[in-house]
């Protein structure tokens, strides 16, 4: 279910109220804005626009933080914590779409497109490298803590950039989620251990924020 659009009385308000209730509630549609061109508006109101939109794009990615703070220090195998990152994709799926909105200008999507690239690259990247700096001196043994890097490589969120999105606020579908070992991109592999197996215990490594910088 979706909220209903904000509009506004001309293109810029109709903008700027969708973009401070979509960085509240990413369910609210953004397949009813404007369609803007370079000249839409002065170089003054793009730089506000500018402002609204990032706000927008940060809350996102403080939203997929925190969901990751929490997938971490809740999840007991990882089995689990797989099932969270892979469930985590559609809230960064959330930058994407608004990155790639049809309704902006060409010049815009560009310098979004890259900062969306960058920004995932980085946080799978920074990712990896704190589970490895931050397991290397917890009380897991050497298969524990490849069994963990090897779900966070698996269930990279660099799939997101793969996303086909759809504007009416729907959720983004993350695909399958694993449902014994392994993962959705790797069904039926190592990283949860097969049906059956002693897990690992959260206690021991959950107490770790594991976040990108």
């Amino acid at each position: 279910m979706t909220t209903s659009p904000p509009v506004g009385n001309t293109a810029y308000e109709t903008w700027v109220r969708t973009l401070r209730a979509w960085a509240e509630d990413q369910s609210t549609p953004l397949n009813h804005l404007p369609q803007l061109a370079d000249d839409t508006f002065t170089p003054e109101t793009y730089r506000a626009f500018f402002g609204y939109l990032n706000a927008a794009l940060d809350a996102v990615s403080k939203r997929w933080v925190q969901g990751l703070d929490r997938a971490w220090s809740t999840s007991d195998t990882p089995f689990v914590l797989a099932r969270e990152l892979i469930q985590l994709r559609a809230v960064l799926a959330r930058r994407v779409q608004l990155a790639r909105h049809p309704a902006l200008p060409p010049a815009i999507r560009d310098i979004l497109e890259k900062d969306l690239v960058s920004s995932v690259q980085r946080y799978q990247r920074e990712l990896e490298d704190n589970v490895r700096k931050s397991t290397a001196t917890s009380r897991l043994d050497a298969k524990e803590r490849e069994s963990l890097l090897t779900v966070v490589r698996e269930n990279s969120f660099l799939k997101v950039l793969d996303y086909g999105v759809a504007f009416d606020g729907s959720v983004p579908s993350t695909g399958p989620l694993p449902l014994t070992g392994g993962t959705a991109d790797s069904p039926g592999g190592t990283s949860a251990g097969p049906p059956g197996s002693p897990p690992v215990q959260a206690k021991r490594w959950a107490h770790r924020v594991i976040r990108p910088q």
